[in-house]
């Protein structure tokens, strides 16, 4: 009700517009809707999604890698399937209506919708709507986005963060970390000038905000550097093409330049899908080292310790990684 308040309101100007005075001058201005900036758990409750991996944008299917693109959601017909799905199939000729609900119904839940969880949106906004003809009837006018601050600057900095200082095993690899965290220079607001503080770690992610992840990826190449010694040999290379295609994203994420299209579909497509290809070699390694020690501990006390059991991906998946967010439809703009 609280989103449904603010969007009438602006709804209710939408059409007609409001003068305003600004420095003298009488300006008639319409209100539009440009985005909702809703987490990713409120965000897929409000929009209806079937789970938090589920896309607004393209058909994300059981057993479709994140890294492929699909097919794009299309409003017209969502709103189509969401009307079968939820009509009332009681009554003369009822046979072929209930199987038109179960076949909207069972679409529904391919293309990534709950039919149960229809959003409301569209009963309160028309006018104030932003359409861009070049995508199509985009479903709830792009409001559906994800947005940059859970996506890119606490779940990816997380999923590289946690990959690296798992990697980081002898106590003298610690040491070194901690010597070069404390020898980086403190960064600085590019517009005041004023230093942020420095990190004290970044082998631990306790308590730390979004710009502070942001921050420990720069400090991780640092440490890294050029040939990336305190890691195994195996995992070099894929730790600094995590850290450096990481860099790429935040930097055309945080928007402080202008980029051309070309530009961001390099960046989000051909860069984002290096990153995970990246995180997906180190994940792999580190299932590895799981496995062989727990067969070590099972063969040691067989009684007491339980073989360990391999990963095992719940459908059929291509052999880049999957993980939260369709790499299609992260980029914030």
């Amino acid at each position: 009700m609280c989103i449904a308040r603010v969007v009438s309101r602006i709804e209710a100007r939408a059409a007609h517009g409001f003068r305003c005075v600004l420095d003298g001058r009488t300006n008639l201005y319409f209100p539009k809707l440009g985005g909702m900036s809703l987490d990713t758990k409120e965000r897929q409750k409000y929009f209806g999604l079937r789970s938090q991996r589920a896309c607004g944008f393209c058909r994300l299917r059981n057993g479709r890698s994140a890294a492929r693109v699909g097919r794009r959601q299309d409003q017209q017909l969502l709103n189509l399937l969401l009307g079968w799905a939820r009509s009332d199939a009681d009554g003369p000729g009822s046979g072929s209506r209930k199987s038109q609900r179960a076949k909207a119904r069972a679409k529904l839940l391919r293309h990534g919708w709950d039919y149960k969880k229809p959003c409301l949106l569209m009963d309160y906004a028309r006018a104030c709507l932003v359409h861009i003809p070049q995508y199509g009837p985009v479903p709830y006018a792009g409001l559906i986005h994800f947005e940059r601050l859970h996506v890119f600057f606490i779940n990816y900095c997380d999923y590289a963060m946690n990959s690296l200082a798992k990697l980081v095993t002898e106590e003298k690899f610690f040491c070194f970390v901690r010597s070069m965290v404390s020898a980086c220079h403190q960064f600085r607001d590019p517009v005041t000038g004023v230093t942020h503080p420095r990190l004290g770690s970044v082998l631990k992610m306790t308590h730390l905000t979004a710009e502070r992840r942001v921050k420990a990826i720069f400090y991780w190449a640092h440490i890294l550097g050029t040939k990336a010694e305190i890691i195994c040999e195996r995992c070099r290379s894929h730790a600094q093409v995590l850290v450096s295609t990481l860099q790429l994203l935040l930097i055309a994420s945080r928007g402080r330049r202008a980029y051309t299209e070309k530009e961001l579909d390099v960046v989000f497509t051909d860069v984002g899908k290096e990153f995970f290809k990246s995180l997906e070699a180190i994940a792999e390694y580190h299932e590895e080292r799981r496995l062989t020690t727990g067969r070590q501990a099972h063969e040691r006390n067989p009684s007491r310790v339980q073989a360990p059991v391999p990963f095992k991906r719940l459908k059929r998946y291509e052999l880049v990684p999957v993980f939260v967010y369709c790499l299609a439809c992260v980029n914030p703009y």
